[in-house]
């Protein structure tokens, strides 16, 4: 039985139902003492109407519609109507105003769905068994009950613009999918309190999405289908994804190939790419010892960059000269024997799980001392050239290159102009706290922008992580980042490694710092035999950064070293250093030469202890110790 108020502004209304073949009433409470005693029914017709006089204008009064539904599926429209034409802005049914909250509630029968339009607010406090689609189009929906939505057969649709709210204590069925955003905007799932579990699987429909945590913890123990779209979680209340969250890149617009060109002196030179730009292409067809395109003893290098949609690639050669080609710094392709055909064959790499996205590419050619000539007699002009292919098809087909190759001499060969690509990114915003649990594949970028973001699943594949002035990294899972992209701890920024303590993961580089203040924070926790650690797989560089010391009831002493980062493959700054000892008064008082240091397993703490050497207990009592020690020191090696 929906229930609703109406705002009356004369003395008459009529209640109207244009199309009912079911049994059904009107109540309206007349009197307004909460008790639906003036009614009217009528059944099995094609319309009615109730007539009530005698209302005084400007004041509320309480409609509550009933009906009984058939055998069929039912669809019921209703309409309120004056005596002077259409209700004015002020009158009809108002289940947002706070004096009506609980008022207006819909419980609906197997076989229906629920359709919420119009900036209004509609709550369901009820358990309902229909069977089909809710879709909320306007406005917003509370779901009052964990089974509100009906059964979990078609699942929830939240339109552009429109909100799902949970007010607290809801748990909705795993079997209920989500989908969020349409063409229109983007759709928000909004968690008012604490013990919200939305249950079901998420999709993105739109460009954007919001999950709005307000306050305690929301649950999605399923996964989260990003697609195409960007994904914004915010709100003071904390966030637990339990599921993996996944994404597409795909580019839109016109891509222009394109490829700078070089030459080198010697035959198959590896020295670096001098930069020489414009080299035309233009072998003769039906030569196998053609006058030179190609200079005699000369290597030629191509360097650009392509993008790959599944990490795949298919390489054919038809040339009868020396072919080299790399990938992102790997040798992918290498044959080094002149006059040796290989192009009866195709040869697929796959990427692993740095595939998706973007990569360099650098090819060279050497026709040892002689011309470049082509097998079957035609050349470059043949299929089975180097092209590219944006899109991508399956992991099992992989993308071709097959294009023919062709240079115009402008350096626009395989060199991509800058596409359209849709955003697949994942903002973090709100001074609560997003967990994130799952083996995350989106290929987007990680903005952490305000609160907290822990990361305790394994990545990869992922575009760069930002974390701002204010907001904290942390978690012990790894982060795998797609070629070229890094982790930033930006000024102000904090990454805060483990769950107390523990270690975090990144497989890629590391930039800790901005040349700008103030300084990116290292809050390392150090307890009872276990402390805090970054592994870093590929370049650390520390700008500018405060090592921030935190007590967790461990003992130390001074010889021992305590590291900080391992596992990098180069390190830049380590001596741009402030420690930071506020967090553990314990140790500041004994604790005199901190020092870094770096050795075969990373860089490392020295200095820290918890108890003073004997010569000093004496000095210690004639004056007092400051608890924070800021100090700079330069690495040892």
């Amino acid at each position: 039985m929906p229930a609703g108020t109406s705002r009356s502004g004369a003395t008459t209304r009529t209640s109207r139902a244009p199309t009912w073949i079911d049994d059904a009433s009107i109540f309206i409470d007349a009197n307004q003492n909460g008790i639906f005693e003036a009614s009217e029914g009528f059944q099995s017709g094609s319309g009615g109407a109730i007539t009530v006089n005698g209302l005084t204008a400007g004041q509320k009064y309480r409609i509550a519609i009933g009906y009984r539904e058939g055998s069929g599926d039912e669809e019921v429209s209703y309409t309120f109507q004056g005596t002077a034409g259409a209700f004015t802005s002020e009158t009809g049914i108002n289940p947002g105003a706070p004096a009506q909250t609980g008022v207006f509630t819909v419980s609906l029968l197997p076989n229906n769905g629920l359709s919420k339009t119009g900036a209004g607010t509609l709550t369901l406090q009820a358990a309902n068994t229909y069977n089909g689609i809710t879709t909320v189009t306007q406005g917003a929906l509370i779901v009052g009950d964990s089974n509100a939505l009906g059964t979990t057969d078609a699942g929830t649709l939240v339109g552009g613009g429109a909100s799902l709210v949970l007010p607290g204590g809801i748990s909705i069925p795993a079997g209920e999918s989500l989908t969020l955003g349409d063409a229109a905007g983007q759709g928000i799932l909004t968690s008012l309190g604490a013990g919200n579990t939305y249950g079901g699987n998420v999709t993105l429909g739109g460009i954007n999405a919001t999950l709005n945590s307000q306050a305690g913890l929301l649950t999605l123990p399923g996964t989260i289908a990003m697609g195409n779209s960007r994904l914004t979680v915010t709100g003071a209340g904390d966030t637990l994804i339990q599921g993996a969250i996944s994404g597409t890149n795909t580019l839109t617009g016109a891509v222009t190939a394109g490829l700078r060109a070089g030459t080198l002196s010697g035959d198959m030179s590896f020295a670096a790419n001098p930069g020489n730009q414009g080299v035309m292409l233009s072998p003769h067809a039906g030569l196998t010892n053609a006058s030179p395109p190609w200079a005699g003893n000369t290597t030629w290098v191509y360097t650009g960059q392509f993008y790959d949609a599944d990490g795949v690639f298919s390489f054919g050669e038809n040339i009868d000269d020396k072919a080299w080609v790399m990938i992102d710094g790997v040798v992918r392709l290498n044959d080094t024997t002149w006059n040796n055909p290989t192009g009866t064959g195709i040869l697929n790499l796959g990427m692993g799980a740095h595939g998706d996205g973007w990569h360099d590419i650098e090819i060279r050619f050497s026709n040892g001392s002689g011309g470049a000539g082509a097998v079957a007699g035609n050349g470059w002009t043949i299929t089975k050239g180097f092209g590219l292919n944006i899109n991508g098809t399956t992991s099992n087909q992989g993308t071709s290159f097959n294009d023919s190759v062709t240079d115009p001499g402008n350096a626009t060969l395989w060199r991509l102009a800058t596409p359209n690509a849709l955003p697949n990114d994942l903002i973090k915003m709100g001074a609560g706290t997003l967990t994130l649990n799952g083996n995350n594949t989106y290929v987007g970028i990680t903005d952490v922008q305000q609160g907290a973001l822990l990361l305790n699943g394994a990545t990869s594949g992922q575009g760069d992580y930002f974390v701002r002035g204010g907001a904290l990294l942390g978690g012990t899972g790894s982060i795998g980042l797609a070629p070229g992209a890094s982790v930033n701890v930006l000024a102000g920024g904090t990454v805060a490694p483990g769950l107390s303590p523990g270690t975090l993961t990144i497989l890629g580089d590391l930039v800790l710092g901005e040349a700008s203040l103030p300084p990116a924070v290292y809050e390392w926790e150090l307890g009872a035999g276990v402390e805090d650690l970054i592994v870093v797989t590929g370049d650390l560089t520390l700008n500018n950064w405060i090592l921030r010391i935190v007590d967790d009831g461990g003992d130390t002493y001074a010889w021992e070293k305590h590291y900080l980062f391992t596992g990098f493959t180069a390190l830049s700054g380590p001596n741009n250093v402030t420690f930071d000892m506020s967090q553990a008064p314990h140790w500041a008082q004994f604790s005199f030469d901190l020092q870094l240091g770096v050795d075969g397993g990373g860089l490392y703490l020295t200095g820290l202890n918890s108890t003073p050497e004997p010569g000093t207990l004496s000095l210690l009592a004639l004056g007092g110790l400051g608890i924070l020690l800021r100090r700079r020191r330069r690495a040892s090696r």
